[in-house]
């Protein structure tokens, strides 16, 4: 009688701890297995939840077979691993999950990043582009019309003048670098 009030109560507890293993959910988070496990999180993850059956399953089954002292103990300890066994499995698949999600969204910011960077120094370019060609468009409004003949001087600047006397030559480009007249005065 004694032996056989073991056996249920081992039974009882067997399929007790098996109720309480811990499952993760869809959103990664944990909650203790059972009835309503997982509700306000999308529910159980599939494969851990197909893992904490066939757990409980297995706990249950040993749990049967082992009607004597020594083999229920051996029983739920053998429960208690598989249970544990599965539940490691299922955190490191989450992890891996994880991971390679992570690598994924980094992959795409930097992409986007490099896009951005891209699009600024074209915007740049094109801006420098364009102050150059204003530049250069203000600079031959202002330049006089070439005269016949040769130009007379050789600007600090590298801009050629073509004024017919040395006085002004040059004015507003950094004086007269070389004189190119024949007169042979230098500054």
């Amino acid at each position: 009688m004694t032996m056989s009030l073991f056996a249920l109560l081992l039974f009882v507890g067997a399929a007790a701890t098996a109720q309480a293993t811990t499952v993760t959910c869809k959103d990664g988070t944990s909650s203790k297995g059972g009835q309503g496990a997982c509700s306000g999180h999308g529910g159980v993850k599939a494969d851990v939840k197909a893992d904490a059956k066939a757990a409980k399953a297995d706990a249950k089954a040993d749990a049967k077979v082992a009607k004597g002292a020594a083999d229920a103990k051996v029983a739920k300890a053998d429960a208690k691993a598989d249970a544990k066994a599965a539940k490691i499995e299922a955190d490191a698949k989450a992890a891996k999950a994880d991971v390679k999600s992570d690598a994924k969204v980094a992959k795409a910011d930097a992409k986007a990043a490099k896009i951005e960077a891209d699009a600024k120094a074209a915007k740049a370019e094109a801006k420098a582009d364009a102050k150059v060609a204003k530049a250069d468009a203000k600079s031959a409004a202002k330049a006089p019309a070439k005269a016949e003949g040769a130009a007379t001087a050789m600007c600090v600047d590298k801009t050629l003048s073509y004024s017919k006397t040395h006085q002004g030559a040059c004015s507003g480009h950094g004086g007269v670098k070389e004189w190119l007249d024949g007169t042979g005065k230098k500054n």
